[in-house]
């Protein structure tokens, strides 16, 4: 169990390497979204174990003051692509809607419904009903009628895997097909945060002309500023990435407001460089990213849901 001392930190007694490594694992254990629930849900009640009990270096970040901020804007974006992907559905909707319409779908079933269409009228001018089975009085008027309807049959048939394949993206990765707005709207506010930490980088550079500069309480202030900087950045990118697909110019905004804010955040802790907590912020920094590297959007959202269930979890303790 973790308890909460007067100052705010969080401590913790050992836990079982179980936890740890079920911990751990579930950054690769998503990899193939077809694993049976059981699998998954027993990942995500690893990392609730870990997340309320965790003494192990490795997650030490998760179980801290610090992990308890990182904890909550996840939480808060996640909310927020929530949001987002509601009215990204809609969009998908009406879109898939205007597609079938005017879109190649439609094209193709406006053809096979042409073709249908020439064989009713031939069915009704040649063809006559026996025992309620359709008959012409040559076969060569079987055959045509029989060309017109497999013809249509075989046009619907080559509509079909991409009308699946639409329905497959929206149920797997509804953020992929229309997600540029929010997109663009999370990289400006990310861009537009790493404005801010350019006119905190400054305020620290004259603070640290005083060696007691980082002791004083408007550099600790400063300092933790940057870190909640520095955590909105990380979980701004993991919903960026989420909705993918943006213009690549905000991709490189982004990726270059985070590797300033890194900077910017080893400058201001100085002589703290190296310590545990630093390594371990390091350490889930590489996690994040290669998360974000090796698996895809499905993944990154089953992460930030287990993530949502490790608060509730550890809320309910």
């Amino acid at each position: 169990m973790t308890q909460k001392t007067n100052d705010g930190e969080w401590t913790a007694e050992k836990v079982p390497m179980e936890a740890v490594e079920a911990f751990n694992e579930h950054w690769c254990c998503n990899a193939v979204y077809d694993w049976p629930e059981s699998s998954i849900a027993k990942c995500k009640a690893g990392i609730a174990a870990a997340v309320n009990a965790m003494a192990d270096e490795t997650a030490y970040l998760l179980a801290g003051k610090n992990g308890e901020r990182l904890l909550e804007s996840v939480a808060q974006f996640r909310s927020a692509a929530s949001a987002d992907k509601a009215q990204d559905q809609r969009d998908i909707d009406a879109r898939e809607a205007l597609q079938r319409k005017h879109g190649t779908l439609a094209t193709v079933e406006d053809a096979a419904a042409h073709i249908e269409r020439k064989a009713e009228t031939h069915a009704n001018d040649l063809g006559y009903g026996v025992g309620g089975t359709l008959c012409f009085g040559r076969q060569e008027e079987m055959d045509h009628y029989t060309t017109l309807t497999e013809l249509a049959e075989e046009l619907r048939i080559l509509a079909r895997p991409a009308q699946e394949a639409l329905s497959s993206a929206i149920s797997w990765s509804g953020f992929n097909l229309h997600g540029n707005e929010a997109s663009v709207r999370e990289a400006r506010r990310l861009i537009d945060r790493s404005d801010r930490l350019e006119q905190l980088e400054k305020e620290i550079s004259a603070r640290n002309a005083a060696p007691e500069a980082l002791g004083a309480a408007k550099g600790v202030e400063l300092v933790g500023a940057l870190e909640e900087a520095r955590r909105e950045l990380h979980a701004c990118q993991a919903v960026i990435h989420l909705a993918g697909g943006f213009d690549p110019a905000y991709v490189k905004g982004a990726q270059a407001a985070i590797q300033r804010a890194d900077a910017i955040l080893a400058k201001a802790k100085g002589e703290q460089s190296g310590s545990v907590h630093e390594r371990d912020a390091a350490r889930w920094r590489m996690h994040v990213r290669m998360m974000l590297r090796k698996h895809g959007a499905i993944e990154v959202r089953e992460t930030i849901d287990a993530v949502d269930h490790a608060i509730a979890a550890k809320e309910q303790a």
